[in-house]
């Protein structure tokens, strides 16, 4: 059924020659990042925790994958979920605020988790009709976010300027004063998610996912340093190639690395500057 969503669309850049290529542990591994960021925000209702006294509601959104590329969207509207607390029915209502949050966070997610293995993101957040299910996704919000993350050129996520001052049907809005000033921000007249700014939730996630894999926790500039390392391997290998788009991107992206270390939140976590700007510079 065709209805008004917000659709993301992403793209990971430099895919082509990682799958052409004889390195199978890299090839996995962006296969497991697609996977994660579509498994991540699958499933139309909310997911829900028991915890026998109550139940926590962690809504996500609908999506599909095709290739090194994840198409995600949700309704602009309030749904009622039933549930029970305790042995009660109980009737959740999730607005359409919490699956832009959802959206916002799989994101920067995708993102650090692609920077792991030296491999960029780009991508198109906009809104329309659109008809998404488990079979088909087609309309006019895939195309604008389409249009938006080919517009955008460079490695980083665009909003398109009508979400920011969205509401849904009981006139609440889809994107929060805390999301604006947090995940969001303004560059020349648009919007962009602000992918590479400090969110603390994603490093305790971090070391969440190592705990399972009963590893031990790392500290935040001891991973950020394995990044850098990683990044400057992969430009380097860019910059020696003859590939100029990849030049391009490539050498938009580690300025803008640096400046979201000089300028945004990273100077709470002792190290973390250092870790990708280098000793001394500033």
């Amino acid at each position: 059924m065709e209805e008004i969503r917000i659709c993301a669309f992403f793209d990971v850049l430099g895919t082509r020659e990682i799958m052409l290529g004889e390195d199978e542990e890299r090839r996995n591994s962006l296969i497991e990042l697609v996977r994660k960021l579509s498994s991540n925000s699958s499933s139309y209702s909310a997911n829900a925790e028991n915890l026998g006294s109550a139940v926590i509601m962690r809504p996500s959104a609908q999506s599909i994958s095709f290739s090194d590329n994840v198409a995600v969207s949700f309704p602009i509207k309030r749904l009622n979920i039933p549930g029970t607390v305790g042995n009660k029915p109980h009737t959740f209502f999730v607005e359409a605020s919490s699956f832009f949050e959802n959206i916002l966070i799989q994101t920067i997610i995708a993102v650090w988790d692609g920077l792991k293995i030296g491999v960029l993101f780009r991508g198109g957040i906009s809104v329309g009709r659109l008809v998404h299910d488990d079979e088909i996704i087609a309309g006019e919000a895939l195309v604008k976010a389409v249009e938006l993350e080919k517009e955008t050129k460079w490695p980083r996520i665009e909003v398109s300027p009508e979400i920011i001052e969205l509401a849904d049907e009981l006139g609440n809005p889809v994107v929060s004063d805390d999301i604006k000033r947090d995940c969001l921000e303004e560059i020349d007249g648009k919007w962009f998610v602000k992918s590479l700014a400090l969110q603390i939730g994603y490093w305790r996630d971090h070391n969440w996912y190592r705990e399972q894999e009963g590893l031990p926790p790392e500290e935040i500039p001891i991973v950020l340093r394995q990044i850098k390392s990683k990044l400057d391997l992969e430009f380097k290998h860019v910059m020696d190639g003859s590939n100029q788009a990849a030049i391009d991107k490539w050498k938009w992206f580690m300025p803008a690395l640096k400046k979201a270390f000089e300028s945004g939140n990273w100077n709470l976590i002792p190290g973390a500057h250092e870790a990708i700007c280098g000793k001394g510079e500033s």
